[in-house]
């Protein structure tokens, strides 16, 4: 009997591409999935359930080989414990929420009607938001361009960005430095409910956004060429260092695009690289000031 939802009604509902479901399936076994005629997949109440906690586990970043042996207490416990499903935002007095969201998609409505104690108000325009009225305002933009950060940037001063949260789906890494460096929250979406709990609690770890690079490609050859006159090797084997960590970061962030499957994982890996990458720049930057070296590379 054909029952339950097919493929493409459970990738709507989850978030999850149809090829990442087969994929997980394939590779992990995450769900089993009843068959009916022609072999087709039908997916239960409890497969949706479940392949929603994965995502939610695998976007926070945790191996998706480690996540597919836990039991479904295991998982759910561990997802709770990512999500805060048990805590209500503490909102103060007013409680009250500003939402701006030109299409209003259903997954943000439910994620925002979880928090059934505030009361929220929705825009689709920012200029019809006056900040000081809300506690709380969460900005929905599909795509984060450069214009689109220009606009909130318009609209929220430095002094507002703390309380405020940005969806968005698409974005570079120039938009997400700047705004998280003024101190905006920051969450890829589509979001599930409860996920705002955190985020907007203060109980969430701060974004991870990779600092800019330090040295050019022609400084670092010339700190290379530098050490071969010198006695300290330094700041040869420091640049060769740097150049091979740009070089990986670079590959991870083309990775992350290539393949939705481990994009979390290279995600990961593109963060942790651009963290090495940074302290290296700064070893080597002390290395440069020390002997005295800047005069050269500049």
């Amino acid at each position: 009997m054909n029952t339950g939802y097919r493929i493409g009604a459970v990738a709507k509902l989850t978030g999850i591409s149809t090829d990442t479901i087969r994929a997980w399936e394939r590779r992990y076994q995450v769900v089993e999935p009843n068959r009916g005629e022609n072999n087709n997949r039908y997916y239960t109440d409890g497969h949706i359930k479940k392949l929603i906690s994965v995502k939610r586990l695998v976007d926070a970043g945790q191996a998706i080989g480690t996540i597919c042996r836990l039991s479904d207490d295991e998982l759910k416990e561990r997802t709770n414990g990512l999500l805060g499903v048990n805590r209500k935002i503490s909102t103060g007095p007013a409680g009250t929420w500003a939402v701006f969201s030109v299409q209003q998609p259903a997954w943000l409505k439910a994620c925002i009607s979880a928090q059934s104690e505030n009361e929220v108000n929705w825009f689709t325009s920012l200029d019809d938001i006056d900040l000081a009225n809300y506690e709380f305002v969460v900005i929905d933009m599909p795509s984060l361009s450069e214009v689109n950060e220009q606009e909130i940037l318009r609209h929220v001063t430095d002094k507002d960005a703390s309380r405020c949260l940005v969806v968005y789906r698409f974005a570079s890494r120039t938009q997400l430095r700047s705004l998280t460096s003024k101190g905006f929250r920051l969450l890829k979406g589509p979001l599930e409910p409860f996920a705002l709990v955190n985020l907007l609690s203060g109980d969430s770890a701060p974004v991870a956004v990779a600092q800019p690079r330090r040295y050019s490609e022609m400084q670092l050859n010339k700190l290379a060429e530098l050490s071969g006159a010198v006695e300290c090797e330094c700041p040869k084997h420091l640049s060769e260092l740097v150049v091979a960590l740009n070089q990986f970061e670079d590959y991870t962030e083309d990775c992350i695009s290539q393949s939705e499957e481990d994009a979390a994982l290279h995600s990961r890996l593109h963060e942790l690289t651009s963290q090495a990458r940074s302290i290296m720049e700064q070893a080597l930057t002390d290395v440069v000031e020390v002997e005295g070296y800047s005069e050269h590379i500049n």
